[in-house]
């Protein structure tokens, strides 16, 4: 067998590895090549090929008919799943924009997504995550609005490490 030896170790890296040993009744050696061994043969997405696939999805999203004109508007009760914690029937479009978009990019269904990608052109809702800097979504949403709406990868590759070193996500990482 062969031998690999580790150096530079950070110390916070080294105490977790130790207390995942002591956890999972390893040595630190054996611990370190079971995760070795995990993270290799787990199998490496091809990226492409998830986008192509994401394309496809976006594509075939049912079309909503709305009246853009319309002002002050109830939503359609389609969504009201979506806002469970709110009174439903108190929320307008457009007055309620923000919230609605948000609410649908993060949790919206297929129906959900059709009547918002109606109700707000692409390169709006485009434009609507950037500013936010993809703040309110979590990182597989956000690699899904990056397919669907042509979002830079730049971008999103820096919100996702954002949204993956938040306090809600960093809470099973120590």
């Amino acid at each position: 067998m062969a031998t690999l030896t580790l150096k530079n170790v950070p110390a916070g890296l080294h105490a977790r590895l130790k207390a995942s040993a002591e956890r999972n009744r390893r040595s630190l050696n054996s611990e370190i090549l079971v995760r070795l061994e995990q993270d290799i043969e787990r199998p490496v997405p091809d990226s492409l090929l998830q986008a192509e696939m994401l394309r496809a999805v976006a594509t075939r999203l049912p079309q909503v008919a709305l009246d853009r004109g319309a002002r002050d508007e109830p939503l359609p009760d389609v969504l009201r799943p979506l806002f469970w914690d709110w009174p439903f029937d108190d929320l307008r479009w457009p007055v309620h924009r923000d919230f609605v978009i948000a609410r649908v990019l993060q949790s919206g269904g297929t129906v959900a997504i059709a009547w918002l990608r109606d109700a707000v052109p692409d390169d709006e809702l485009a434009r609507w995550i950037t500013q936010r800097n993809g703040r309110g979504l979590d990182a597989r949403h956000l690699r899904f609005w990056q397919v669907a709406l042509d979002l830079p990868a730049t971008d999103v590759d820096r919100w996702v490490t954002l949204a993956r070193e938040g306090v809600w996500e960093g809470r099973t990482r120590r």
